[in-house]
This record gives structure tokens, C-alpha cells and sequence, in this order.
């Protein structure tokens, strides 16, 4: 995997989220990358954010009838 992706994939969480403040969505998550030149697949993608959800930056869950998903950035207690 990647490591310029995946640290591309959790800045445009991290923009998104504002900071941690809201949830973002799979697709608003998608759109951003795109307009960064990086396109992924749903499995890629899947992988990466298991991967962030893995060593604690994010929590996935997935939502609607379609199961995409709404990630959360974890907020470390400094």
C-alpha cells in the first residue's frame, strides 16, 4: 500500500471532517480524492481505512441501505 495514499486519504478525512467535528461520507470523501488526481477503487479504499482504523486515527461505520460508509476521526486526548 501506498504510504503517500493512505496519508493522502487521511488528510482529505481530517479537511473534511473539520478537524474531527463531523462525520464525513464515502462519497465526499471519494469526490475529494478525485479532485487530487487519485482515483480508488471501493476495495482499495476499504483497505486503506482499515488500515487508519487499525492504528486508531479513524472509526468506520457503515450507514443507509447501501452500506456506505461514515467515518469518523478519532480525536486524540493530549
Amino acid at each position: 500500500m501506498d504510504k503517500h495514499i493512505v496519508n493522502a486519504v487521511c488528510e482529505s478525512i481530517e479537511k473534511l471532517s473539520k478537524n474531527g467535528e463531523v462525520p464525513v461520507e464515502e462519497v465526499y470523501l471519494i469526490e475529494d480524492l478525485s479532485k487530487q488526481g487519485i482515483s480508488l477503487s471501493r476495495r482499495e479504499l476499504v483497505k486503506i481505512l482499515i488500515t487508519l482504523e487499525t492504528i486508531g486515527k479513524i472509526s468506520v461505520e457503515a450507514s443507509g441501505p447501501r452500506n456506505e460508509f461514515r467515518i469518523k476521526l478519532v480525536k486524540r486526548n493530549t
